[in-house]
């Protein structure tokens, strides 16, 4: 972590970095080092924009758990979400995957969470499907199997 060696432990809901060699108790990272952090993991050529703790993330990390948002600007717009702990990269997210992410929700029927494949629109939806199918197929069937009459000239 930042060029030193660390242990990380776990335990009764609260973990604590240790550095490896002095075994003494790190800090949490403050915005400075969070800032630094993420600029070692970003590849785009943005500057940062705003770097802001959450108590409760955002919906598009997927957790409930604090984390730091460093959000950089010009071409990309991406925003890195960083464990407020290690400061240990948790999602990237950019313009492109939040487009990505609104499909998603249209394509499994969830616009709040987009993560419920099996609300009771999709349900709905799969056996009209299916009823039509049957339906479709049966009208094959018909179709195949009727006897023709013969042309009249």
């Amino acid at each position: 972590m930042n060029g030193k060696t660390v242990w990380i432990l776990s335990g009764e809901g609260e973990r604590l970095v240790v550095n490896a060699y002095s075994e003494a108790i790190l800090a949490k990272p403050d915005a400075e080092a969070i800032e630094a952090q993420a600029r070692g993991y970003y590849a785009g050529r943005g500057t940062v924009l705003a770097v802001q703790y959450y108590d409760e993330a955002p919906q598009e990390v997927g957790t409930d758990a604090p984390v730091w948002g460093v959000t950089f600007g010009e071409r990309d717009r991406a925003t890195l979400y960083l464990d407020p702990v290690t400061g240990a990269l948790l999602k990237v997210r950019t313009p492109l995957w939040r487009a990505f992410d609104f499909a998603w929700g249209l394509h499994i029927m969830d616009w709040q969470t987009r993560s419920n494949f099996n609300s009771w629109w999709i349900k709905s939806t799969a056996v009209f499907g299916f009823v039509f199918a049957l339906a479709g197929g049966a009208l094959v069937v018909t179709r195949l199997t009727r006897k023709r009459a013969p042309r009249q000239r």
